[in-house]
This record gives C-alpha cells, structure tokens and sequence, in this order.
C-alpha cells in the first residue's frame, strides 16, 4: 500500500521531475484570473475531502495522481498502472482514482477491465460525464454499448449529489510568535492543489516594541521609527523556513515576526522542505530554503517544474516572497545555468545560508514601510513588487535612474556584498501611498512559432517554458533565425487612474540587433523581433557565460519605474549553427566536438546525433536538406519527409514523412530519436529549372 509520507512522495515525484511536458499538468495561469487569498479571521471552508486522508495527504495524492496521468500520455503504462493502483489502495472511495486506472486499461487495450473500472468510478460518484464523452482515450469505447448506460448513470449522479460538505476551518491563533500549521487552520484548494493556511494575529499593542534587536545603524534607524509610529515594523508578517532550520532566521533578532512552524502531519507530507509549491498563507510572508533538488537549485528546479513557474506567480501575487541559493547554477565553472530571471523570487550568490542576509534585507525592508502604506500594498496584493523595486534599487552599486533600467540591479542571482540596507530601509519608509506603481502585467497578442518536422524537431514539445502576467519565458528550438513576438502591457494600469508609461529594455543579449518596435505611443504594446543568439559572455560577470536572452519591461509614472516584468529567450547551447546574409539557415551540426560537451538543461532540451546541411533554388526557396549521421547520409524535402525516390535531376518524387519522439536514459537525459511514418508524399514539378515542385499526399501508399 501507498503510505503518503515523504520518503514515498519524494521517491514517487521525482517520476515527474525528469518529465518536461508542460501540457501535461493542469494549467495553473487558466484559474488565474482570482488569484488573492484575503485575510479571514473566521471559519473558513475548505475542499470536501475523501475517506479519512487529511487536507496534506489529499494534495500528495493528487500530485501524486498528475503523475499517473502523464506516464499514461508518455506510453508509459505499466507504471502508471502500478503507481495508480497504490493510490486506490490510499484512497479507495476517490472515483478519480479509479476514472484514471480505466484510461490506462483502455491504453493496454483492456477494455473490458476499462468498462469495469470505469462501472466503479460512476459507483464511487464521479458526476462529470464529459470526461466519457470527450477524453480521446476513451475512443476504442465509443461504440461499446456499455458506454451509454454509464454516461446515463452519471447524469443521475449528478442530479443526485447531495450537498457538498466542505470542511470547515479556523484560523489559528499566533502564540509566542509560532504560526502552527496543522489540518484546523489548513484548507486544500483542489483547483490549484494548494494548501492555505490561516492565522489570527496578536493585537499590536501585546507586540514587541522593537523591530530588530542587535547593532548597526538599519537597526537602530527601525527601532526609532517604530517608536516614533513613523514604520510598521514586522507584526502581522510571517517567516516559513523550508529547509527544518538548516539555513535559519534566528527569532530573537527580529522579535515582531512571526515564526511558521508544521505539525506532524504536514511534516509527514514534506509540505515543510524543499521548494514551497504548496504553501500559502494569509499574511504576508518571507521564506527561504537552502536545499537543492534533482542536482539544481530550488530557483532552477521551480523555473523548469511544470506549474512551478504560475505557483512562483501566485506567490508573488500574494504578498509571498522565497530566497533560494544558486548553488552552482550560476558560477564560473559551469556558467549560467538559471533558465530564466524573473521577479517573483530572489537567488543569492553561493550555497547554504546565502541566503540569510536577502531575508534579513527583505523583512527590514517589509518593517520599514509606514504603516498606512504597507495596509495599502498588503490590500492590493502589492506587497513583493514593491519589495523587489526597493531591493534592486537599494544595490550600492544602483546609483541612478540608468543603472536601474539596466542588467546592473536586475541580475538572475544578487550578490550578498551589494546589499545597503539603511539605503532599503530609507527608500521603503519616503514611499507614500501616491508613490506606489502597479505590478507589470504582459500579454502575448502574437508570435511566430516552429514548423514541426521541418523548423523544430523536439516531438511536439512547445517553445513555451511558461507564460505568467510578470515573467515570459521561451525556449527557441526553431531554425529561423528570428524570434517574433508582440507583448501588450495596457492593462496593468487600468485600476490605478493614472497616466502610466512604459520603458523597455535589453537586459541580457546583442541590444544592437535586437529590435524593440513600438505600437502605441506609450509603449504599451511592441514588437519583439530576437535574432539567433550564441553563446557569450555575461555582461555584469565577463567570468561567466550565458545562454539567456533578458527583455525587460517597467511602468513608469512620471517620478517612479516599478519592479520589472522580464521576457525571457533560452538558446540551446549544443548546437553549432550557421546562418546566411539573409538570415536562412545554412547548417546545424549536433555533433560539434567541443559543443557536445556543454551542459544543457535535460528537462528542456534533448540531444541529436545528426548534422542537418539545407539546400535553397536560385529563388531562396528552401528545397529540403541532407542529414549526416557517422557514415549514413539522409536526403529530406522541404516538407521534412524523407526522400526515398528522384527524378534523373535529382530531385524528389517520392518521400515518406518521419516522426520524432523522445527517449531517456538512466541519468535523465533525452534524444531525440527518427523513425518512419506511413505517409507518403509524390513531388511534380513544372519544368527542368523548377526545384520545388507540387507536393502531394498518396492516398493509397
């Protein structure tokens, strides 16, 4: 039997941490459209829960579940089978449970094992009779005359459910400065498959009436500001440590916060380690973890997790803030290895305890802000944009408005010497109300995309890494030479009622050939045309290397830039291309001796053993391209298909279309592997000077 503790969850994840397929998961960014989590001070109602599994183990199980189905998706049935079978044995009365083992029957090509599944399921009370009626797995029982009395069974489910019973919680009073997580304070959002918890706060006049104990001149400017009521302090404000106090923020420093600690049972989840996809609370929250995951820092695991780049979103929406150690992903003996930079977090330079003075200077910070402003940011979800302006532009080495719109205040990973806290601290408590600027929200209106088979061959995988309101992020597998994409801003500030414009910038790649082009007068919408990039040096850290284009965008107020909304563009670093004066894609060689050995990141590119040579007419008509492979040479037309017949100008006649799937090996890397498809395409041609001909598929091959 399954037990839902954390060695098993951690054995059983980590299936999913070496599968990238982003569809695959539920897009969280679809149920973002409500993403704050208000303050309650009564009970409140939770997801009705099954069997007798607590609000923790329910969300295991359900990570547990998006497992089994994408091992289902990626043909991987034996597995799945096994893996949902334990979680029936953990939580038999789920009809979920039992909806998901009927898909993997019918895939295995048990349809009647599926359709008694599936009796199951309706029996447990699944209600939902699409899933029946729309799931392409369930195709091969479309006809079964089994089918309709269980979509008929369904219905009446569904007419039938008796009122859900949603479990009823209570925020949990703060003692001694301990915020306890337990299942009474602890409801599961089964939408997002997060864990809130909520915490009642002592009154302020029971608090400390000092914000920072120790020396030094920050601590000293806070504890008279409070004093003299001119700063909010820490009261109200949560620290979560995820890593169980390996790289901890000592209480007694800072004796306002309030200090996150996890009973056994969420304890027995590992809700409480590691990267924090789970929790959310209803305050405002700083937390850190100084562990890795799968050989990656947490800032590189979440950004190349599916769903973990929308949780760091919600995070950051909800007044959340996490600090993460690089820990060799960005160094100079292997370079920049973070896939993207975002806003929503902060990485420090170095490995455990990095991280303790960012938490340090983000709680000062939090402390610093007069009591009417932080009300108002906390309101309006505004608390970490605010935050993450005031951090980067309290870098010692951030002096102007210019050095703030540049790659010097907004680097993937901060350097602990650059911090000045007074200068934080003195930014955060001149702020007013009327100073405040909106979170940067993007949309994508347009882009250009690879065509599979013949730009991209990465068996259907998306250029999309993710797509979030303040952080873009594309991994480039096409051929073209350029990236196009058009970013509208207009709305992010719609609720403010003030005049914003917007500033764009080149944080990280070839400026010169890089175009911004704008749509509208105030920069609200532009263009973005990013022409293939190699690798190269890291401008603010020329002892390192990067794969990363970074374009950035700020609102702009007339006095004030708001924290940046980054686009992100990651080139492969394996590939040795060559490009023509026209930008058409001459040749990419796979195989290049000293490029084969740099590190690339597994969950987001695979490897080929090929060197493709392309061929174009007098007219720069592109006609197909010759594939290398050792001694073995292959012929491709244009459509991608390959070529098995010519005409006495060796051009094509006849061409069988290929597919491309992924195959892994035991260290988690993948290659991209070609194997026939039964299409077959004929080629005529007008005349002897014609090289690229009608294309046509057989209908009988």
């Amino acid at each position: 039997m399954l037990r839902l503790h954390s060695k098993g969850i951690a054995k059983k994840i980590s299936i999913l941490f070496y599968i990238r397929i982003a569809a695959a998961c539920i897009p969280l960014l679809m149920l973002l459209g409500s993403t704050t989590f208000a303050q309650q001070e009564k009970s409140v109602n939770g997801d009705e829960q099954f069997g007798s599994l607590n609000v923790f183990q329910q969300s295991k199980l359900d990570d547990l579940r998006k497992v089994a189905v994408n091992l289902t998706r990626l043909g991987r049935l034996k597995q799945a089978s096994k893996l949902i079978r334990e979680l029936i044995s953990a939580s038999p009365k789920d009809p979920m449970n039992h909806y998901i083992l009927a898909r993997v029957l019918v895939g295995q090509n048990k349809k009647n094992a599926a359709l008694e599944r599936l009796t199951i399921a309706v029996r447990r009370g699944l209600s939902n009779a699409n899933l029946l009626r729309l799931d392409p797995l369930f195709e091969p029982l479309r006809r079964d005359k089994h089918l309709v009395p269980l979509i008929e069974m369904i219905e009446q489910n569904r007419k039938q459910q008796p009122p859900r019973n949603p479990i009823k919680i209570s925020p949990k009073n703060i003692n001694n400065g301990i915020a306890l997580v337990y299942e009474g304070n602890t409801l599961w959002d089964s939408k997002r498959n997060i864990l809130k918890s909520f915490f009642h706060f002592p009154e302020k006049d029971v608090a400390s009436k000092i914000i920072r104990t120790g020396k030094g001149n920050a601590v000293k400017i806070l504890n008279k500001w409070y004093l003299e009521g001119r700063s909010a302090g820490n009261i109200g404000d949560l620290y979560d440590n995820h890593d169980r106090g390996h790289s901890l923020l000592h209480d007694q420093r800072f004796p306002q916060l309030s200090f996150v600690k996890y009973g056994s049972s969420a304890r027995k989840t590992a809700v409480d380690y590691g990267l924090n996809t789970k929790m959310f609370f209803n305050a405002i929250t700083v937390g850190n973890s100084s562990t890795v995951a799968a050989g990656r820092s947490q800032a590189r695991h979440a950004l190349t997790l599916p769903s973990g780049p929308e949780i760091l979103y919600l995070q950051y929406a909800n007044n959340h803030l996490y600090i993460y150690p690089e820990h060799e992903d960005y160094d100079s003996k292997r370079g920049d290895l973070i896939p993207a930079n975002t806003p929503y977090m902060i990485v420090s330079q170095g490995s455990s305890s990095s991280d303790k003075p960012f938490m340090r200077a983000v709680l000062n910070i939090l402390a610093a802000f007069k009591p009417a402003v932080k009300k108002h940011l906390r309101k309006e979800n505004l608390v970490m944009p605010t935050v993450q302006m005031i951090f980067r532009r309290g870098q010692k080495d951030v002096i102007t408005d210019a050095d703030y719109l540049s790659a010097k205040a907004h680097p993937p990973v901060f350097k602990a010497d650059n911090i000045d806290v007074v200068k934080m601290i003195s930014l955060a408590n001149q702020l007013n109300i009327s100073d405040i600027l909106p979170m940067v929200r993007m949309s994508i209106i347009d882009e250009s995309h690879p065509r599979r088979g013949v730009d991209d061959f990465t068996s259907g995988i998306s250029e999309t890494l993710f797509d979030t309101p303040s952080a873009i992020a594309r991994v480039v597998r096409s051929t073209a030479y350029e990236k196009r994409m058009v970013i509208n801003v207009a709305n992010t500030g719609a609720e403010f009622g003030k005049k914003i414009k917007y500033t764009w910038v080149v944080m990280s790649g070839d400026a010169d050939r890089i175009q911004i082009n704008p749509r509208r007068n105030d920069n609200s919408e532009v263009e973005l045309i990013v022409p293939w990039h190699e690798r190269r040096q890291v401008p603010w850290a020329p002892e390192m290397t990067t794969d990363r284009v970074e374009i950035a965008v700020f609102a702009h107020n007339g006095e004030n830039f708001s924290a940046p909304a980054i686009i992100n563009f990651l080139y492969p670093a394996n590939q040795k291309r060559k490009y023509n004066e026209r930008g058409q894609i001459v040749s990419i060689d796979h195989r290049d001796p000293k490029l084969v050995k740099r590190y690339i990141e597994p969950r987001l590119f695979s490897k080929r053993d090929w060197t493709d040579v392309y061929k174009y007419d007098d007219g720069d008509r592109l006609i197909g391209w010759q594939r290398k492979r050792g001694k073995w040479i292959s012929n491709y037309s244009r459509d991608g298909a390959k070529i098995t017949q010519w005409d006495d100008q060796d051009r094509a006649t006849k061409a069988r279309i290929v597919h491309y799937k992924m195959e892994a090996d035991k260290q988690g890397s993948t290659t991209i592997v070609e194997y026939s498809g039964q299409k077959i395409f004929s080629y005529r041609y007008g005349g002897k000077n014609d090289q690229i001909g009608v294309g046509y598929e057989e209908k009988n091959p």
